[in-house]
This record gives C-alpha cells, structure tokens and sequence, in this order.
C-alpha cells in the first residue's frame, strides 16, 4: 500500500506540476522566490556544489574611469583640474553656455505589444475604471473562429446589471467594440441623470 501511495504521489509531481505550469503559466513573482528560497535550503542542507564555476565578468567595472560629470569621491585638486577644460579642448567639444555637460540620454522607444494580452491590457483597464463588474474573451461559433466578449456592467441601486458583448472573428477588435459599447451607454446614463 505504501508504494502505490508513493507512486501515486511521484505521477502527481511529475505530471501534475508540468500540467499546471501549462495550465496555468509561470509562478507570480512572490511564489518563485519562495521556491527559490526552498532551492536554496536544499542545496545548503545537502552540501551541492554548482558544477560550473562563475564566470568572470569580461569587463571590471571597479576600474571603469569615471563619467563627465561625475567627480565624487576623487580628491579636490583633481575635481578642479577635470572642472576646467583644457586649452586644448575646442569649441566644438564644449558648446557655449553648456559646459561639460553630456547631452541628455534619450531611453529607447518602448516595444509595441506583440501579445494579445498585452495589446487588450489598456482596453480592460479602461473597462475597469468604467466599474465593470465582469468580463471574459472566449472562442465562439462552430468551428471557433469568432471570438465573444463580453461583460456585465452594475447598474447603480441594485443587483442588476446590463450585459455587453460583442462578436468578431478579431479578439482585440470584439473588447475594442464592448469599450466603445459600455463607455456610450454610461454618457447616455449621466445624460440622463441616471
């Protein structure tokens, strides 16, 4: 008995934890790190030894020559020399009224969303903030081709509510389609004075 129990729990792991992360996805950031940290014990308590040393990075940054501008920690005498441009330095180097300062770094454009999750994300946040209550995308139609969204929005003083939905053979465009829905009935709403 104990071995069928034993087996019984070793397919659950085995097949059940892989299921889940297919399922499922990956773990939220709070639940990796207490794994992690389980990980971590485990190695300590079983003396584990990494196989491959660390890499050393290829470039020391500890003796890395400082920035323009940046002259902390150096002594006086050399902040007053690296303050003053040399004669040498041209008009070109340092620009009038400028000095020595570094153009302003420009971070670079954010990627377009490549997801349909992340592309809907900003449509569900305005849903939210419209007070839906609940929404679901779902595949509809025989062959499931179309995509169905809907929701449900409260309507105020009771337990009722007014249901959207919206059918396209585009996810993004049946949420777009509900957004635009629910926002004009809750104008026609405050118009109303409801």
């Amino acid at each position: 008995m104990a071995t069928l129990f034993r087996a019984a729990v070793m397919m659950s792991v085995l097949v059940g934890l892989p299921g889940a992360w297919i399922y499922y996805g990956p773990l939220p950031s709070s639940a990796q790190r207490v794994v992690d940290r389980f990980v971590t014990i485990a190695k300590e308590a079983t003396g584990w030894k990494s196989a491959e040393p660390a890499a050393k990075p290829a470039w020391d940054f500890t003796k890395s020559e400082p920035i323009v501008g940046q002259t902390a920690g150096m002594n006086p005498a050399a902040r007053s020399e690296q303050s003053q441009p040399s004669t040498e330095q041209t008009s070109a180097t340092i620009a009038p009224g400028f000095g020595s300062a570094l153009p302003p770094v420009e971070a670079p454009a954010p990627a377009p969303p490549t997801t349909l999750a992340e592309r809907v994300e900003p449509l569900l946040v305005q849903l939210r903030q419209l007070g839906v209550a609940e929404y679901a995308l779902e595949r509809w139609g025989g062959e499931g081709k179309l995509y169905r969204f809907h929701c449900e929005m409260p309507i105020s003083g009771g337990s009722l509510t007014q249901q959207f939905e919206a059918v396209t053979a585009d996810p993004e465009a049946s949420v777009e389609q509900v957004v635009t829905e629910v926002s004009q009935w809750r104008v026609a709403r405050q118009a109303g004075g409801m």
